[in-house]
């Protein structure tokens, strides 16, 4: 970047020995300070210097728009990165997901089962309950046998 402020540098277009100093101005300013230069500059007369500054910020936009292109390639190819690895990860949930689904089944069905089982257990104790308080009504105090749900204080220890 120049020390000359883009007014200075405008001056110096108009003295034959200093417009040097100008060119060096043209060749570090930025397009705003071109801008700034061109409008400074004197156009009463033809004027090659307003020429050379529009040369100067096309070429110097040009370089601004390759840079901005190259970190907006850079940034493409990121999120292309990051795209493909998202989706691995997505394919690798799906198929998580459905090995998931297939075991929800099987404990679904599992249950039902095990309900199933239960049901009958219950159906058979309360038959052997029932079949057991049957027999102890008929057999009345005489018999030995006790009921399953009998408290243990009335039970008959003797022989």
């Amino acid at each position: 970047m120049s020390d000359i402020t883009p007014k200075q540098a405008a001056r110096f277009t108009q003295v034959g020995n200093e417009s040097i100093k100008a060119k060096e101005f043209l060749l570090t300013a930025s397009p705003r300070q071109i801008q700034e230069f061109i409008h400074n500059i004197n156009t009463a007369d033809y004027n090659p210097w307003i020429h050379r500054a529009r040369t100067a910020l096309d070429i110097r936009l040009a370089e601004d728009a390759a840079h901005n292109a190259q970190i907006l390639s850079q940034h493409t190819e990121k999120l292309v990165y990051h795209s493909e690895n998202l989706t691995q990860q997505t394919q690798r949930l799906v198929s998580e997901t459905l090995i998931l689904r297939h075991f929800t089944k099987g404990v679904f069905w599992l249950t039902v089962v095990l309900a199933v089982f239960t049901f009958v257990q219950i159906v058979i104790a309360c038959f052997e309950y029932s079949t057991k308080a049957h027999d102890g009504i008929k057999s009345g105090p005489a018999k030995q046998q006790t009921s399953p749900l009998a408290p243990v204080s009335t039970l008959n220890t003797n022989p």
